[in-house]
């Protein structure tokens, strides 16, 4: 059974909601560690398996501070090169968590 698109959205979205709790609205940006992990691994499992080892040369393309949305994009480097990746992290409404969205890819 092949998936669409917008199911594999909905299921990398849900994916990195579960992944990290525990921020606060001045941790999250698209350089914090938490958000390049959790970047990576859903860049990981959108490609289906761990090929990508670091994000190099992380790059904030806009924020908005104030909700806590960045537009973010990074060098996914490892095994089988580098590719860029484009992503957002934004801040969850509980000012604990937060979602990284892979917007390209």
């Amino acid at each position: 059974m092949k998936m669409k698109l917008s199911q594999w959205m909905k299921l990398i979205i849900l994916t990195a909601m579960v992944g990290l709790t525990g921020c606060n609205e001045s941790t999250v940006n698209c350089n914090s560690n938490n958000a390049k992990a959790l970047a990576l691994q859903v860049v990981n499992q959108h490609v289906g398996w761990a090929m990508y080892e670091q994000l190099e040369n992380v790059r904030t393309q806009r924020q908005n501070t104030q909700r806590g949305v960045y537009l973010c994009a990074a060098e996914a480097t490892g095994k089988a090169g580098s590719v860029t990746v484009i992503y957002s992290v934004q801040l969850a409404d509980d000012k604990k968590s937060f979602v990284v969205t892979l917007l390209n890819g």
